[in-house]
């Protein structure tokens, strides 16, 4: 079980559509300023069916409060004004699964998120002098499911993650449409070998490639599915 509490207060000073390079001290009647109060809270019941399994159930409420730099937007001839980003606030429900096979971890959930006011990021020109945009969705849902394990032979160590989305805009001029930036599936792989052990000095060598699938741009343009690998080492 856990509890937070937050409030937020800011005040901002802004040249209200003068060129940054001569800005104009507004006076308190004209700063914008904001104040909002949010709480958190988390609930994980579980229960244990074996010695190595367990169901469990989570609900979370929970809220993410803007930045300093997504307060204040930038426009494309070069002026500061006033983002009026809200917080983004979500609720969110998981029910999943976990247990072993032959010694090796396992697990499967399901769940649903549903928030509001969700934060998004705009680039305006080509290159981040152009300037940019923060704003709020409405309201956006995703439901999904998400398969994990691991296991490990001897100086080897494997772990796959698979997780698939369904992520719509709920409410708002885009109602209908894909969250932006949210892959239909995720799969990522963990390949490991521990090359050196010893007393004193160990080493691991590894590769982590991560399948990202389709998505979805701010302007609902296709963004094909792509991978990312990480290689490195450990010492």
């Amino acid at each position: 079980y856990l509890l937070e509490r937050s409030t937020y207060q800011w005040g901002q000073n802004y040249n209200n559509g003068v060129a940054l390079g001569n800005p104009t001290i507004l006076n308190d009647t004209q700063k914008p300023k904001s104040i909002s109060n949010n709480l958190a809270i988390e609930f994980l019941p579980s229960f244990e069916y074996s010695l190595t399994g367990n169901v469990y159930a989570k609900y979370e409420r929970g809220f993410v409060s803007p930045s300093p730099s997504e307060l204040t937007n930038k426009s494309a001839n070069q002026t500061y004004y006033a983002s009026g980003v809200k917080p983004e606030t979500y609720d969110s429900v998981e029910l999943g699964i976990k247990d072993e096979i032959l010694g090796n971890p396992i697990g499967v959930s399901v769940f649903y998120t549903h928030t509001n006011s969700e934060i998004m990021h705009e680039s305006l020109g080509s290159s981040f002098s152009g300037g940019w945009r923060y704003y709020n969705l409405d309201e956006t849902h995703r439901a999904g499911v998400e398969f994990i394990s691991k296991q490990r032979f001897w100086r080897l160590h494997f772990s796959q993650n698979l997780s698939y989305i369904f992520s719509r805009i709920a409410k708002g001029g885009n109602k209908g449409a894909k969250v932006p930036l949210v892959p239909d599936y995720k799969l990522a792989f963990d390949f490991g070998i521990e090359a050196l052990k010893s007393a004193r000095h160990n080493v691991t060598l590894f590769i982590n490639p991560i399948f990202y699938g389709n998505q979805r741009d701010i302007y609902n343009a296709k963004i094909k599915g792509y991978i990312l690998t990480d290689i490195g080492g450990v010492y």
